[in-house]
């Protein structure tokens, strides 16, 4: 041991032993009413780390080198040690290993020689008694293969929540004959479970309701499933799935699931957060488990989550106004974190430069009302995703042009001017942009103008009580976007000759609260956007029926919603019944729809969703 071991393993038994004195003076201490102990493991933690990283900055000239280092591994030894006293005996977390190869067994014989820890296994005709079997010989199976004759209902009694396969995330029962819905209903209810493949079992379309129902499951292979429609894919990608189908002799439906993939991409393989609300489930959770959201937790929980080396992924969400310097100091030293999301509104931001450590972070999500100089971000090299809520200053502004990989960068309040602003040009790679409005001005639209890339951008304004809401520049250098698929505008002031404007490749429009456009806006709609897919326009004062009539003869149109009018008539439902690509009619405070109209569309077009409210 060297000497600044020597010197970290000092100091981390001093400051267990401060922590105990320190818990010890309170319990013997009065205690007021239903006062609760504090906890004071990070308060010690940070003053001492504080106090070593001082002392080189005393001896910088001196033996500096050594008592930084020193510091450094105070951090890591007192934060193993605290992770063990608090885990109570919980396993030690492996490694992020690269998948295993899987196990062949195709007897008992060899299915009872299986090592306890093996995670991968492929079961060949073994049925029931196999599947049953497996569940006992290695309790913690990460990924499951099963061919030929395959497990029934008989299975059950290993599927519940404190049987077997309590890791199991991934299971392949591609040509297994005996598997029905209700068994794979079953299966997939494993809390870790994030990947199935079906494909050639004796399974139906009623499967898929289960599926639809199940967030944690991610991809499902159908193989060639005949009952599979066009309609079921669309629900599960809606709902963040990743959808695989063979079709060898229909490559019409194929291609049409690849288009379907193609819109809903932002939706599919998110990764699934494991909620937990108590200290006591996060001890519980499998090591395997990579992504987890913390209710309501704050110190004591990121000290258990230090010794999760698979963790990839972590959201503190609610109340955790313990959430500390401390922490944020340890999940500095979480170098394998790949996405961080913080929501806790009375948090104070306090430490969050340590993050500026997190060299493999590629989604940062902060959204809590604390934050303070940015500077740091300028050091997530790996950083593709942004989105930050408190407001930001030329300095964040600075700091994320530096990232040169961004794809997705969401600020909706700035403390910056026009000139500062615009420096959102200087980030080629961006496909998605979400910026205050209000705050746009000529310098920046024109720099948005300029990222080539861009596929989604939001320019939503604060909402105005004035009746002429916020003025927006000329929105011409937007022409520019060829790229550009989703646009949403809110509470803001524009003119027709704006939406002539805008690149013809929109798929998506929101017009929310937009003053300035005139019934001529209808006729620009259904000729200026040909692909148009989804258009929102809420509180249209502009629009008439024939405004209406016009939009609704858009050539691609399929999702519409209109809020707050009351210039439309029921004299526009025929032309409604007429639009045949409209799959969804969303209306709120829209009086046009009345129960006789209502009636109409039920029975002219019951493929039709329509959601009317009236409040």
């Amino acid at each position: 041991m060297n000497d600044e071991e020597h010197i970290a393993e000092g100091h981390a038994e001093d400051i267990a032993e401060e922590v105990v004195e320190r818990r010890m003076d309170w319990a013997l201490g009065e205690v007021l009413g239903d006062e609760r102990a504090p906890d004071v493991v990070m308060a010690v933690m940070t003053r001492r780390a504080a106090q070593l990283v001082e002392a080189k900055q005393v001896r910088v000239t001196g033996r500096g080198g050594p008592l930084l280092n020193a510091a450094v591994l105070v951090l890591g030894l007192v934060v193993v040690a605290w992770v063990m006293f608090a885990q109570r005996g919980v396993g030690e977390a492996g490694g992020q290993d690269p998948a295993p190869d899987f196990v062949v067994a195709a007897t008992m014989a060899e299915l009872a020689e299986l090592p306890t820890d093996t995670r991968a296994v492929e079961l060949r005709d073994l049925g029931n008694d196999g599947f049953v079997a497996l569940a006992k010989q290695c309790p913690t199976l990460e990924r499951l293969r099963l061919r030929g004759r395959g497990p029934d209902l008989r299975s059950f009694d290993v599927l519940g929540e404190d049987g077997g396969y309590g890791e199991l995330f991934e299971a392949d029962l591609t040509g297994c004959s005996g598997v029905q819905d209700v068994f794979v209903a079953k299966l997939i209810q494993a809390k870790t479970m994030t990947s199935i493949a079906i494909g050639g079992t004796d399974t139906s379309a009623a499967v898929v309701q289960f599926f639809e129902m199940t967030p944690q499951l991610r991809r499902i292979d159908f193989g060639e499933a005949p009952w599979l429609t066009l309609t079921m894919v669309e629900q599960l990608l809606m709902g963040g799935k990743r959808v695989v189908v063979r079709r060898p002799d229909d490559p019409t439906f194929e291609r049409h699931v690849a288009e379907l993939t193609k819109r809903y991409y932002r939706q599919i393989d998110l990764p699934y957060y494991r909620p937990v609300t108590t200290l006591d489930e996060l001890r519980a959770l499998p090591p395997s488990v990579a992504h987890i959201e913390l209710r309501d937790l704050g110190d004591q929980a990121t000290l258990l989550l230090a010794g999760r080396e698979r963790l990839r992924g972590v959201a503190y969400i609610g109340d955790a106004p313990d959430l500390s310097e401390g922490s944020m100091r340890i999940l500095g030293e979480m170098s394998q974190l790949e996405e961080l999301r913080i929501k806790v509104p009375k948090w104070s931001g306090n430490g969050l430069d340590h993050l500026g450590a997190l060299v493999n972070l590629r989604k940062l999500s902060l959204l809590s009302a604390g934050a303070g100089p940015m500077a740091w971000l300028a050091n997530l090299a790996a950083l593709r995703e942004a989105r930050l809520g408190s407001p930001c200053g030329p300095d964040a502004i600075g700091a994320l042009t530096r990232c040169r990989d961004l794809e997705v960068l969401e600020i909706p309040e700035v403390l910056a001017g026009d000139d500062e602003l615009a420096r959102v040009g200087e980030m080629a790679k961006l496909r998605r942009l979400r910026l205050p409005g209000e705050q746009c001005g000529p310098q920046t639209i024109a720099a948005i103008g300029r990222l080539e890339r861009l596929e989604s951008l939001d320019l939503s304004c604060k909402r105005s009580e004035v009746a002429g809401r916020h003025p927006m520049p000329r929105l011409r250098p937007l022409g520019k976007l060829h790229s550009l698929n989703s646009l949403t505008l809110r509470w803001t002031e524009i003119e027709p000759d704006d939406l002539l404007a805008l690149p013809v490749s929109l798929a998506g429009l929101s017009l929310t609260w937009c003053s300035g456009l005139d019934a001529s806006a209808g006729t620009v709609l259904r000729d200026r956007f040909p692909r148009l897919l989804t258009l929102e326009l809420n509180e249209p004062e502009w629009l008439d029926d024939d405004a209406l009539r016009a939009i609704l003869a858009a050539p691609a149109l399929e999702h519409l919603s209109i809020t707050n009018n009351s210039n439309i008539t029921t004299a526009v439902v025929p032309a409604i019944v007429a639009a045949k690509n409209l799959r969804h009619l969303r209306t709120w405070r829209a009086t046009f729809l009345d129960d006789a109209a209502a009636e109409t569309l039920r029975r002219e077009r019951p493929d039709l969703e329509v959601t009317l409210k009236v409040w």
